[in-house]
């Protein structure tokens, strides 16, 4: 503690007055984070350097890394003594869950050559440059791409003290791009769509298609499975209206475009049961021929329903900025389903084998009430 304490009095004193403590000329980018709690700054200085200031609502600590995890990560913390307004910056590594350590202390070199900050009206801003490429070992580089950071504060100066918030995100240092994992919501949402329609409405299809074999127990599992969807279609879409009310046109193209097949999916996914349920109440086994109403209205909103929540959950995923192994597995799921479908329709199981639906009359049909899904 002692060496470390040497080396940042080492760094502070000559160095603090090369930079001054106010933002006073604009930088080239910022993001603002947690609730507009955090603000990060920086500016592509000549090619070589990058500065980088911090302006966050605490009068603790403030927090920054290279990495995606504390568990490896290039770091720099500071935060302005609450007792003499010396500003403190430690230029650190973080191997673990815990306080990183300084890159001195690691035997690395400390390469936050200038720094300043001030602490005011319970906002503490922290500035300091360094080389893109520091050539320390225990650094990491400002690439030109994405990279992962991390970034942090406390209420309190000490650095022991765990932080009041946290957040992971990635950044483009010379180009400005931010890209900011999904939230719950986001991902709540995505995971009761993807799930509600690719596996409970899509398995309530095949039950309607291929389970007639089971009785009226069919009918009984088509309705369990379908409510079952349409509960997690229902919860993922309040759950999108919290996500878009303060940009409820969506301004974003995809966005756009991804909320209106929303819109028609969640339609035919609400109005099917409806359908359905009329459908039941005005079965007849003594009518002739399939009514087009309510019987194949129904079919036939189920099935642009299913098409239509394919490209929409997929464009869920590019909104999400899922990694491609996600694409991949949903698309195998997919996959899987789409085969059984077909495997049942021309080798296995048919729901009426002697004729095609097509040509199918009332008298083709079991009597007894109940949907007959197509």
């Amino acid at each position: 503690m002692i060496l470390l304490l040497v080396v940042v009095l080492f760094v502070a004193v000559p160095c603090s007055a090369q930079i001054s403590a106010d933002i006073d000329t604009p930088y080239q980018y910022n993001t603002t984070l947690m609730n507009n709690d955090y603000t990060l700054m920086w500016t592509i200085l000549d090619n070589t350097t990058i500065e980088l200031a911090i302006v966050a609502k605490t009068s603790g600590w403030v927090a920054f890394g290279l990495g995606n995890s504390m568990n490896d990560a290039d770091t720099m913390t500071g935060y302005v003594d609450d007792n003499t307004q010396q500003v403190i910056v430690i230029d650190g590594y973080s191997s673990s869950e815990t306080q990183p350590d300084s890159d001195t202390s690691l035997k690395g070199r400390n390469d936050v050559v200038v720094f300043n900050g001030k602490q005011q009206n319970k906002q503490t801003t922290i500035k300091w440059q360094r080389a893109l490429n520091t050539g320390d070992k225990k650094d990491k580089v400002f690439l030109n791409s994405t990279i992962d950071i991390i970034v942090a504060f406390s209420t309190k100066d000490k650095l022991s003290n765990i932080h009041t918030k946290k957040q992971q995100l990635s950044i483009n240092f010379f180009t400005g791009e931010v890209v900011l994992p999904p939230d719950w919501k986001e991902m709540t949402h995505g995971i009761l769509m993807s799930v509600g329609w690719g596996v409970f409405i899509m398995g309530g299809m095949l039950i309607a298609r291929f389970c007639k074999f089971m009785g009226h127990s069919w009918f009984i599992l088509h309705i369990i499975v379908n409510v079952i969807g349409l509960v997690a279609t229902i919860i993922g879409f309040l759950i999108a209206i919290v996500m878009v009310k303060d940009d409820f046109s969506q301004s974003e193209p995809l966005s756009a475009v991804h909320s209106w097949f929303g819109l028609a999916v969640i339609t035919g996914g609400i109005s099917q049961p409806l359908i359905g349920f009329i459908a039941d109440r005005l079965y007849d086994p003594d009518r002739k021929e399939i009514p087009v109403w309510p019987d194949q209205v129904h079919w036939w909103v189920g099935r642009i329903a299913i098409v239509l929540s394919i490209p929409t959950i997929f464009m869920g995923f590019g909104i999400l900025k899922l990694k491609v192994v996600y694409w991949v597995l949903y698309a195998l799921w997919l996959a899987g389903i789409v085969g059984l479908f077909v495997f049942f329709q021309i080798k296995g199981i048919k729901p009426h084998p002697t004729k095609k639906p097509d040509e199918m009359t009332m008298d083709d049909l079991p009597k007894s009430r109940s949907i007959e899904a197509i």
